[in-house]
């Protein structure tokens, strides 16, 4: 899987209505390109926390870069969180 394709930011949309409600999401890159499309007919969670992807991603990069020598749980944390998204885990 390649990331360097998640360009931030991402975005939410909403696609559909139900009963005047949203129920339908669309998480779209910088440019307008659908990554994905989430139902839900609660709320808006999970789309908005997958728009926040690459923003995540770049944050524990970061901290991984800035501190990843350092011995520590939260590290540790942060680097298999990276192999999981990387899909090297």
């Amino acid at each position: 899987m390649k990331t360097t394709n998640l360009q931030a930011p991402w975005g939410v949309i909403v696609s559909q209505h139900s009963n005047q409600k949203p129920s339908a999401w669309e998480i779209i890159t910088k440019y307008g390109g659908v990554i994905a499309e989430t139902n839900s007919l609660t709320n808006d969670t999970i789309p908005r926390l997958i728009s926040a992807t690459p923003d995540m991603f770049q944050a524990l990069q970061a901290i991984v870069d800035a501190f990843g020598d350092q011995n520590s749980l939260l590290i540790d944390q942060c680097k298999a969180a990276l192999a999981k998204a990387k899909g090297e885990a």
